[in-house]
């Protein structure tokens, strides 16, 4: 069951991925940019092991990158994506592949009233800080694993002449972690706030609702909040 609920979770989280590319492509001029980076490391310890049983080993860091932009209209979007590739001389199984992904997007869907806001983020993090965290950025402990991030939002907001603006919103968020000992959490607000327009001068008021709703896949329980 966890197996599937992460499969399940790859694939809302490669959607948004694809959403977020595609937004661009929806109007309008934006920007590319692309790079490649080499390095090379040695290490008389790459695990940082207690004495005695170090390894050394020459690490290649290969890293291409793209950057995807656009800022006019109706739809803006900022995308950055690199894969880091790392290949040890020593030790192949240590051979790996990181992604890192940070994507925004927001469209206007339509003027004025339907907007909608995406975020999707790929990063390689510690699983603890007690241990070992090799090289910098952690080549080579074994102490890693990936952290996806993804966030939805459609919202509707409208402006009442000169009385009031009214806004409602849902959120979708999901954080999903490659560690299979780990538990994915998925998370859904609803939001419904309205503020005061220049009608009601010199006061001022504001109201506002939220809900929100989480889930841990791996302890299967709900909590939700209500303001």
């Amino acid at each position: 069951m966890a197996a599937m609920a992460s499969t399940a979770s790859n694939k809302r989280f490669y959607l948004l991925v694809c959403l977020l590319i595609a937004l661009p492509a929806w109007s309008g001029d934006w920007k590319f940019t692309s790079g490649i980076a080499l390095s090379e490391r040695y290490s008389d310890n790459v695990d940082l092991e207690a004495n005695g049983q170090a390894d050394s080993d020459w690490i290649t860091e290969i890293s291409p990158r793209i950057s995807m932009s656009r800022s006019g209209g109706r739809v803006k979007a900022n995308v950055d994506y690199s894969l880091q590739g790392l290949l040890y001389a020593n030790d192949s199984n240590q051979n790996d592949v990181r992604h890192n992904l940070n994507g925004r997007a927001t469209a206007e869907l339509a003027r004025d009233f339907f907007f909608i806001d995406a975020t999707a983020r790929i990063s390689h993090q510690l699983l603890s800080l007690a241990d070992a965290g090799g090289l910098g950025d952690a080549v080579g402990s074994g102490n890693t694993t990936s952290v996806g991030s993804i966030s939805l939002s459609p919202y509707i907001k409208h402006r009442f002449g000169s009385a009031a603006t009214v806004e409602a919103r849902m959120t979708q968020d999901g954080v999903f972690i490659g560690d299979s000992s780990l538990s994915d959490t998925n998370s859904t607000r609803y939001q419904l706030s309205a503020v005061s327009g220049n009608y009601f001068l010199p006061l001022s008021w504001g109201a506002s609702y939220a809900k929100s709703d989480t889930s841990n896949s791996g302890r299967q329980c709900t909590i939700s909040v209500d303001t």
